[in-house]
C-alpha cells in the first residue's frame, strides 16, 4: 500500500476485525491477519514538534515571496498564501479543513469560532468538496488577534464562491455543492495542495526551517496542540477543538503536556503556602493608642 505506515496499520486492523467477524460467523475457519508469518509494519517514532511563534511569522513573511524573488527582496506585497501560518497555528486545522473555510457561514466573529464542518480533498486526481476526517465536525475556538487578522485579510483578498463535486468527482450523477471560500486561488478556484505544497516548502527554505516531511503544513496542527496543552487545557478539549480523539492526542502529543512532577510540586506548594501575615492582621494585631 502507498500509505504512511501508520496508516497501513489502520487498514490492517480494520481488515482485521472483518475478519474476525467472518469466524464469528462462521464464514471462514481463521484469521490470516493472525498469522505469525504476517510482517506489520512499524510506524515512525518521530514525535511531533511545533514550530516556534518566530517561525511562524517567518513563514508568513517568506510566503509573501516567489522563487524568483532575491534573498534580500522587501518589495512584495501581501499573498494569498501568507495567512495559513497564523491560520493553522491558531486554530489547528488540517490543510484541507483550512482550503473548505466558508467566510459566510464558518467564521462566527461575534463568538469567535470556526466551525470546521469539511475539508478540500483530491479523488482521482480532481478536487471536490468532502466530509471532514472522521466526520468530527466540531468547532475552534480562535483569539481576538485572528479575528483581526482574517478581517483585514478579507479585505485585500475578498472570499469567492467556488463550485465543486461533493466527495466523488467523477461519479455519474455526482452533486455538486458551492462554498464562498475564505482562501482560494487567483482564478476563483479552491487551493490545491500540490501548489500549496510546493509554495510552503519555498518558504520553509527562505525561513531557514528543514523543508523536510515533519514541516510540512501540519506542523501547524502541531503547534495549536501544543500551545494548548502547555497552557494546561485538558487533552479532552483538545481532541474537540481539532476533531480528533482524546487516545490520539495522549499517544501523539502526551510529550507536549507539563511534566506531571512539576505540577504536582506546584499543586503542593499551593496547598501549603499561607499569605505572608501583616503585622496589623487580627493575629498580630497591635495596639494602636
Amino acid at each position: 500500500m502507498t500509505l504512511g505506515d501508520s496508516t497501513k496499520l489502520g487498514v490492517i486492523e480494520y481488515v482485521s476485525s472483518v475478519l474476525d467477524a467472518a469466524v464469528d460467523d462462521g464464514l471462514i475457519t481463521r484469521n490470516l491477519l493472525h498469522a505469525r508469518s504476517i510482517t506489520r509494519p512499524v510506524p515512525d517514532k518521530h514525535e511531533a514538534v511545533p514550530l516556534t511563534l518566530d517561525q511562524v511569522e517567518e513563514l508568513t513573511e517568506a510566503l509573501r515571496h516567489t522563487k524568483d524573488c532575491s534573498e534580500d527582496c522587501d518589495n512584495c506585497d501581501a499573498d494569498r498564501y501568507e495567512v495559513i501560518p497564523q491560520l493553522g497555528a491558531g486554530t489547528g486545522m488540517r490543510q484541507g479543513e483550512m482550503f473548505a473555510i466558508d467566510a459566510e457561514t464558518d467564521i462566527d466573529f461575534l463568538h469567535r469560532i470556526i466551525h470546521v464542518r469539511r475539508q478540500v480533498k483530491i479523488i482521482r486526481g480532481k478536487q471536490v468538496f468532502a466530509p471532514i476526517k472522521n466526520d468530527k465536525i466540531h468547532d475552534v475556538p480562535i483569539t481576538e488577534l485572528l479575528c483581526t487578522l482574517l478581517a483585514r485579510y478579507m479585505q485585500v483578498f475578498p472570499p469567492v464562491k467556488v463550485t465543486l463535486p461533493w466527495k466523488e468527482a467523477d461519479g455519474k450523477n455526482p452533486e455538486f455543492k458551492t462554498f464562498t471560500l475564505l482562501l482560494s486561488r487567483s482564478g476563483g478556484k479552491a487551493m490545491h495542495r500540490k501548489m500549496a505544497n510546493d509554495r510552503w516548502k519555498m518558504a520553509l527554505r527562505r525561513a531557514g526551517i528543514p523543508d523536510d516531511r515533519w514541516h510540512m503544513m501540519h506542523v501547524l496542527r502541531h503547534t495549536a496542540v501544543s500551545a494548548w496543552l502547555s497552557a494546561g487545557i485538558s487533552a479532552r478539549a483538545v481532541a474537540e477543538f481539532i476533531g480528533d480523539t482524546e487516545e490520539t492526542v495522549m499517544a501523539t502529543y502526551s510529550h507536549m503536556m507539563p511534566d506531571d512532577r512539576d505540577r504536582a510540586r506546584k499543586a503542593m506548594d499551593r496547598f501549603f503556602s499561607r499569605p505572608e501575615q501583616n503585622p496589623l492582621s487580627a493575629s498580630g494585631r497591635r495596639d494602636v493608642p
